[in-house]
């Protein structure tokens, strides 16, 4: 998982401009999973990532079972749950990639940690990608509070 963080100074944010934050953060999760997240199911991954390392006895049962020894990747349901029913759940504070599988592919605390993994230079990316959106909706002056002049 990956964390950042804003600080607003702006008092005069409207509604709509945290919403618009919120469109940001929704826009970058969903530019990883499209991205990046079929990478995790690649056999480079375990060494791009740093995967928890498997046994050969169970590469060698998995790759004549199943005919794969890519991590994360059994039958490929996991694989398909995640990749095609993916929906970002996006509020102020965060925003998260949730998917609907059937019982059988639900996550293991350990694949979790391996598809929420990160390499240093994506984080890198990630923030920069997600600096110059915000920036250039922070100096909009059309997202800025409306106040109104008695006279």
């Amino acid at each position: 998982m990956m964390d950042m963080s804003v600080v607003i100074e702006e008092e005069n944010l409207s509604e709509r401009a945290v919403n618009q934050v919120v469109k940001v953060t929704g826009s970058l999760v969903m530019q990883e999973h499209r991205g990046r997240l079929p990478g995790h199911f690649e056999v480079i991954a375990v060494k791009k990532y740093g995967y928890k390392p498997r046994s050969k006895r169970y590469q060698i049962r998995k790759a004549k079972q199943y005919g794969t020894t890519a991590p994360l990747v059994r039958t490929g349901s996991l694989r398909a749950a995640i990749l095609a029913n993916a929906k970002v759940v996006a509020t102020a504070n965060r925003a998260e990639l949730r998917s609907k599988g059937s019982k059988t592919s639900q996550l293991m605390s350990q694949f979790r940690n391996e598809l929420e993994s990160f390499t240093a230079e994506e984080e890198k990316q990630n923030a920069e990608s997600f600096r110059d959106k915000f920036v250039v909706l922070a100096s909009d002056p059309s997202l800025r509070r409306k106040r109104r002049q008695r006279v």
